[in-house]
């Protein structure tokens, strides 16, 4: 009975935690570099300026990171089809 407590109280905020840890590590760390790679390729060095804009949450950053979610999703299923998964 107070174990059950005490993994109610406790698991629902170990999640969150490594939830959030997980998915910035993704997000802000894979995503962008993918990201910030493939649009200063198509942009010819011009965008983005610096690597990480100096705020957090910016449109800039939010916008490189979706470009590269959608390089990485691309990569993935590219690949799939080469290898007939």
């Amino acid at each position: 009975m107070i174990f059950e407590a005490i993994a109610e109280a406790v698991f629902p905020v170990l999640g969150r935690i490594l939830g959030y840890i997980f998915l910035d590590l993704i997000g802000q760390i894979i995503c962008y570099s993918i990201g910030f790679v493939t649009v200063k390729i198509f942009t010819l060095g011009r965008h983005p300026k610096t690597f990480f804009p100096p705020g957090s949450d910016s449109g800039q950053e939010i916008y490189v990171i979706l470009v590269g979610i959608a390089v990485s999703i691309l990569i993935f299923i590219s690949g799939m089809v080469y290898f007939n998964v």
